[in-house]
């Protein structure tokens, strides 16, 4: 089943981050990162706090402009 099909904690929280970013003018290009690399960053957020997520989401945050708004619902790559 596609990533976007499930009903997930991870969905919840791109589909969060997503709308939190829009809101303030900026957006995710999912397409750009790794789905393994913000698991993993996400699950040691609360030891680091968020400092690693933080690192691998910002080369993917752009103005909201330069990202389509349907981008979240294209799967980000899959590195295993």
């Amino acid at each position: 089943m596609p990533w976007h099909a499930r009903s997930d904690p991870d969905r919840c929280a791109r589909v969060f981050f997503d709308q939190l970013a829009r809101d303030v003018g900026w957006a995710i290009e999912w397409r750009e990162l790794s789905v393994d690399a913000v698991q993993a960053a996400r699950n040691f957020a609360y030891i680091d706090g968020g400092t690693i997520l933080a690192d691998v989401l910002r080369p993917a945050i752009k103005p909201v402009t330069d990202v389509p708004a349907d981008s979240i619902a294209t799967a980000p790559a899959r590195t295993s």
